[in-house]
């Protein structure tokens, strides 16, 4: 042990002398899978995903993939449970429940979640330079799709809450965590939305005009403005609008039948 320690000491000696020779900005290496806010929306393809990343927030905790059927369906009467509930959902069925309620917790989560991501896209298509016509229209176009999304999100908020915290823009969202809340007038001003008639069968399910009228129709409507809502929304019977009611009422509801007129 004792004719060891030497070289020990010597190895130590030899790593102390490495290290003060060592520059800081050689160990301050830069992550080259990293991106940053600022430069990562800077292409079509990205903007895209973005767009798609803030439909994606339908289908998380609260949502349509599971969660809207406990707090709408079954408080609605419009449908019946097939089997004994439990906990959380058992409170919803008896309607005992309060503001700690997970499935209602995690609605107003993915409802300002989606608002967020909507903010993200207009936020960063303000500062995308597109490269060609094309791309130039895309832009619009996932704007108008990021603007129906948080009209969307703020519709439910507004309905449900009444006088909530309005998330106006990205920077508004990063830079208070505990706003004040909005007044009702206010949300209901927030929501509009531009889009296009319609889309190919790739992209069947993104938001359309008809759609923006629909929502503005019914924001009419849960406002009370009876005449507003009835100019708004008949628009839907006439050019270039070609929907039609369902010829069988229960074929709304069937997976084959998704995309009827």
């Amino acid at each position: 042990t004792t004719a060891k320690l030497p070289v020990i000491a010597g190895s130590l000696e030899l790593l102390l002398i490495m290290a003060g020779a060592c520059s800081k900005s050689k160990l301050d290496l830069q992550n080259q899978s990293a991106y940053t806010y600022e430069a990562y929306f800077a292409s079509d393809d990205v903007m895209n995903q973005a767009v798609i990343a803030t439909y994606a927030t339908l289908l998380h905790n609260g949502m349509y993939s599971r969660d809207y059927y406990f707090l709408f369906d079954l408080l609605g009467n419009d449908a019946e449970r097939d089997a004994p509930l439990l906990g959380d959902l058992l409170q919803l069925a008896q309607y005992n429940f309060g503001p700690t309620n997970t499935q209602i917790q995690d609605l107003w989560a993915s409802l300002y979640r989606m608002v967020f991501r909507a903010n993200v896209v207009i936020d960063r298509a303000a500062v995308w330079t597109p490269a060609n016509a094309t791309e130039e229209q895309n832009k619009k176009q996932y704007v108008a799709e990021a603007r129906f999304l948080k009209a969307l999100a703020n519709f439910n908020l507004v309905t449900l809450w009444g006088r909530v915290p309005l998330r106006k823009d990205y920077e508004s969202t990063v830079a208070d965590n505990y706003p004040a809340r909005a007044g009702v007038t206010e949300i209901w001003a927030a929501i509009e939305a531009d889009l296009p008639i319609s889309y190919n069968d790739a992209n069947l399910g993104r938001a359309t005009q008809g759609a923006a009228v629909a929502l503005l129709g019914k924001s009419l409507l849960y406002q009370g403005k009876w005449q507003e809502a009835h100019d708004e929304l008949v628009k839907l019977t006439q050019a270039p609008f070609t929907y039609a009611l369902a010829g069988n009422y229960d074929d709304l509801f069937s997976v084959t039948n998704q995309s009827n007129p």
